[in-house]
């Protein structure tokens, strides 16, 4: 009778655990919407120290941000993370597993830094050099596509970090990939007049390009990738690269990072403003960041 007892608590362990893993992506589904990703003034922040031009100042590169009784930035971005995941979960439960894990900082063994701007690219089906965009002082880099649970967050705040900082000297470059999901099918052209409709995007976006680790791996991202500190898999759609005026990458971000009121907007500032970035924080296996 002990035994029985023993199997069937067993069997009600087993079939609870998987109704909690069903539970828990399910959840998320129900309260995810793409408008809710990133809210634009759900956390405003606030300069500590604003320069005199209405410029960041030093210390006015540390953010501070307000409490909101909205859901918290960390909360959405659990959602929509758990949506963007669902095609690898259903092929392989733990393949997400390695590129979070994956710290975006180790660093090839040589060391040496590599500049992007002799680069080859396409934009518009003409063969450029990546140098033609960047900007005077920084670029920002981020593979973009338009059919993603992080696509209306990210294309909101890129453009709004673009329209703030441009004329400071940033520029950003979206590369469109396909290589997440399938979540860019479209032609580039289609591509950029969609995202000008739906976001008002001003920025290049230049031809596809292939940013995934392999063999196939396109020039610009092998190249970024063999630079100190950028090496690792992409981990989907919108991972960052922060590139010097020089075009050499500085740091990067993942996907689940926000442009704005956030590490990477204090970032940007201190660095057009000509300063030294502060030391990146240890990478959190259980984060998106």
């Amino acid at each position: 009778m002990k035994n029985g007892h023993r199997v069937f608590f067993l069997l009600f362990a087993v079939s609870d655990g998987f109704r909690l893993s069903i539970e828990g992506l399910r959840r998320p589904l129900q309260h995810f919407g793409p408008s809710s990703l990133f809210a634009s003034r759900h956390q405003p922040v606030e300069p500590l120290i604003e320069g005199a031009d209405g410029g960041w100042e030093e210390e006015a590169a540390l953010l501070r941000l307000s409490p909101s009784p909205a859901v918290s930035r960390r909360s959405r971005l659990s959602s929509a993370l758990s949506v963007a995941s669902l095609p690898i979960l259903a092929s392989s439960p733990f393949s997400l597993l390695p590129s979070i894990a994956e710290a975006s900082d180790s660093s090839p063994p040589s060391g040496v830094v590599k500049s992007v701007a002799d680069v080859p690219i396409t934009f518009e089906d003409k063969p450029k050099k990546m140098g033609d965009f960047l900007g005077p002082k920084a670029t920002l880099l981020v593979n973009v596509a338009s059919a993603c649970a992080l696509t209306p967050g990210n294309y909101e705040d890129l453009v709004q970090m673009y329209k703030k900082y441009h004329d400071k000297g940033l520029n950003i470059v979206g590369v469109p990939s396909n290589e997440f999901a399938g979540q860019e099918p479209e032609d580039c052209p289609d591509i950029r007049k969609n995202m000008k409709a739906r976001f008002g995007v001003e920025f290049p976006l230049i031809d596809k390009e292939l940013v995934q680790v392999g063999p196939r791996q396109g020039a610009l991202y092998r190249t970024l990738m063999e630079n100190p500190g950028m090496a690792g898999r992409i981990e989907w759609n919108f991972a960052k690269f922060l590139l010097d005026k020089n075009g050499v990458p500085i740091r990067r971000y993942k996907p689940g990072v926000s442009p704005m009121e956030s590490a990477l907007e204090r970032d940007v500032a201190i660095v057009l403003a000509g300063r030294k970035l502060p030391s990146k924080e240890p990478p959190r296996v259980r984060e998106f960041y």
